[in-house]
């Protein structure tokens, strides 16, 4: 089995890569660019494992490229942020599955067995998912005039991250995550985080 990891963290997979050794061929791309670069010049990859927040973007956005192949492999993503707007909009995207990163190798393990079979591999709260079609955050972010890089330091916000972990996290300077978070104040009329977050999640921002 041949595996691509999109990830910009090189220990976490270097980690998985000996985790999966005797399952898979796992190859780590750092960011989007690097995925398509690889897309290109490697033969078929049988199944991709995504992080969501990537140093030149959103992760979602990778299967924009992906629908552009006439049989793209299924895609798991793999995020330290399983919020359950994170999960719905990974289900949305035409993600095959969810796994939190502090998950066990066996679990990514069973999951990606799981998957190439032909099923599909959620968090198993039940009532977890309760977003409906015409109710997704991010059209109620473009209402609001809230970015879509707002959005994801929103979700980070409410991880309980903070500035300057937000900052690596999204490989960007700490100073443009506090504009993003003063804007964000702006925009919901709050003074502080919790305020930030507990009106987002009124207004359907974070679900």
């Amino acid at each position: 089995m041949k595996i691509l990891l999109i990830d910009d963290h090189l220990l976490f997979g270097e980690c998985l890569q000996l985790a999966m050794e005797k399952s898979a061929a796992v190859t780590i791309a750092k960011d989007i660019r690097h995925a398509n670069y690889l897309l290109e010049t490697e033969s078929p990859f049988d199944l991709v494992l995504l992080d969501l927040f990537l140093p030149d973007g959103d992760g979602l956005t990778f299967f924009n490229r992906l629908n552009q192949i006439s049989d793209p492999p299924p895609v798991i993503v793999l995020s330290g942020v399983d919020t359950m707007t994170t999960i719905e909009r990974s289900r949305r995207a035409g993600a095959k599955g969810f796994i939190h990163k502090s998950a066990h190798a066996e679990q990514v393990i069973n999951a990606v067995q799981l998957v190439m079979l032909g099923k599909e591999c959620w968090p198993d709260e039940p009532g977890l998912i309760q977003v409906s079609e015409d109710d997704t955050s991010e059209m109620i972010a473009d209402n609001l005039g809230v970015t879509r890089r707002q959005l994801e330091v929103l979700m980070l916000l409410e991880a309980g991250l903070s500035n300057r972990d937000i900052a690596q996290k999204m490989r960007i300077a700490e100073a443009t995550v506090k504009s993003h978070v003063t804007a964000l104040f702006q925009i919901l009329a709050v003074k502080n985080r919790n305020a930030c977050v507990r009106t987002a999640r009124h207004l359907g921002l974070i679900i």
